[in-house]
């Protein structure tokens, strides 16, 4: 800036940006990338162009844009590269969706149980977490990503979070899920009402196969059936999985107690 001229944008004004977030500048050096503001609601700074300033251009990082809960947040983790999202942005946006995208709720109600935790409403942290994790960025032989589960670590758990995910293989995650069954009285998973022989009967999937288990007089008993089958694949599953999952997750599988697991409502088949 020539001497004595007067600087486009002036210390202590207040602008608001296109997406109403109200900031002030703090300090001017050159209107070329010079220009220090702060954002009034979240306190943080950052550098641009006068141009930027005045236009209203400028984006909090801190700002909760996403589904008026979440943030891109302040650090390293980058979206995109070249135009391309990157896998642990379009997991986060993807969580995002599920739990606070009221058109995606209202196709799958059960995930209106769920929540995501407060440290994962900023996509830094859950990027850098992504990052420390035994399984992201892992295919399966299918070429399928690895998934990220909240299913395994603890049992019954509805809250995404460090302490409760892992990425787990398609196969594994498929076997932890239950399958939501309706009509009031509640019996465990696996086990079904079966009007034609009058009794309970038992069933899993195993490798995308279905297993018919038997029939049996009482819930119990079928109950029982079941969940030797599915903790004998799952530890199957463990062993297979061993080298590219968590010890966590391993150990989990190694040791699952089915009986922790949720219990569905009985139906008709």
């Amino acid at each position: 800036m020539a001497k004595g001229a007067k600087p486009s944008v002036e210390v202590g004004q207040n602008y608001v940006s296109t997406t109403g977030e109200e900031y002030r500048v703090v300090e001017y050096k050159s209107s070329v990338k010079g220009v220090t503001i702060k954002f009034l609601s979240s306190g943080n700074t950052m550098v641009c162009s006068a141009k930027e300033v005045k236009t209203g251009s400028v984006k909090n990082p801190l700002q909760k844009s996403v589904f008026g809960v979440a943030c891109f947040g302040i650090g390293p983790w980058k979206a995109k590269i070249n135009g391309k999202f990157l896998p642990e942005y379009q997991l986060w946006i993807g969580l995002m969706t599920r739990i606070y995208h009221e058109p995606t709720l209202k196709d799958h109600p059960t995930y209106r149980t769920a929540s995501i935790c407060e440290e994962w409403h900023n996509f830094q942290n859950f990027a850098e977490w992504c990052q420390g994790q035994v399984g992201f960025l892992s295919k399966q032989t299918n070429g399928k990503s690895f998934a990220l589960d909240k299913d395994l670590l603890v049992p019954n758990n509805k809250v995404y979070s460090p302490r409760t995910c892992c990425f787990l293989p398609n196969h594994i995650n498929v076997a932890l899920k239950g399958r939501q069954l309706k009509k009031g009285e509640e019996i465990p998973s696996g086990v079904y009402w079966h009007n034609a022989s009058n009794s309970y009967t038992a069933a899993a999937n195993k490798n995308g196969q279905q297993f018919h288990l038997g029939c049996f007089s009482t819930v119990e008993e079928a109950k029982t059936v079941f969940r030797k089958f599915k903790t004998a694949y799952l530890q199957e599953l463990a062993e297979e999985f061993k080298d590219r999952i968590s010890g966590a997750a391993y150990e989990a599988l190694s040791n699952i107690n089915m009986d922790e697991r949720l219990t569905y409502s009985i139906t008709e088949v």
